[in-house]
């Protein structure tokens, strides 16, 4: 016979505590899918003090996921100061996060016309499909001249020339678009591998 006394096993969670949740395409890359690899690495812009690049280009069915790398050098302290308050494009203005007119630009232009910007309000509604292609910013950071965060574009674009286009007033990066074409693109993406029907996260 035990001194302690057996514990009560805690009652079981509900059924629906932790329900699955499949969030809509234009919310980030889906996790069911392995993305085909498409190789691009293209150097958007520079001036004398920064450079803004674009690689690491994941091709999925419904969008893209890639990495703006953003390098910066020989900057007084009052440039530092500047770039810091301009990097992520907007700053804090009436406790809302404004477009900053000095601050970094990135925006892509599809080949029907269709554009969206880091400059634009996101639309991240569950029920309702965007109206327009949408650009989110992920993860990522920096330190000492080197910055790099994840995009995700979406939807996939359609066939034709694929325009990236960046500036960055603070620094003297003038405005300056690339021209890609999206069949590459398009071809990793049909390389791309779902593991499952649904892209459901629980």
């Amino acid at each position: 016979m035990s001194f302690f006394d057996d514990p009560v096993p805690p009652a079981p969670p509900p059924d629906d505590e932790h329900p699955e949740f499949a969030p809509p395409p234009w919310w980030g890359a889906p996790s069911n899918v392995i993305p085909g690899v498409a190789p691009v690495e293209v150097l958007l812009a520079r001036s004398d003090k920064a450079a803004v690049a674009l690689g690491g280009m994941w091709a999925f069915p419904t969008g893209l996921k890639f990495t703006l790398y953003v390098r910066t050098r020989d900057l007084d302290r009052a440039e530092e100061r500047l770039m810091h308050r301009t990097l992520m494009g907007r700053h804090e203005l009436d406790d809302e996060l404004r477009p900053d007119p000095d601050g970094l630009r990135f925006g892509v232009l599809f080949a029907d016309g269709a554009k969206v910007t880091t400059l634009d309000d996101q639309p991240f509604g569950l029920d309702s499909e965007p109206e327009r292609p949408v650009l989110h910013q992920g993860g990522g950071g920096g330190g000492s001249g080197a910055f790099e965060w994840d995009f995700w574009l979406w939807p996939l674009p359609p066939p034709g020339p694929l325009v990236f286009v960046c500036a960055w007033p603070a620094l003297a990066v003038p405005e300056t678009g690339v021209e890609l074409d999206a069949a590459p693109l398009r071809e990793a993406a049909g390389r791309a591998v779902t593991l499952w029907p649904d892209n459901r996260r629980g």
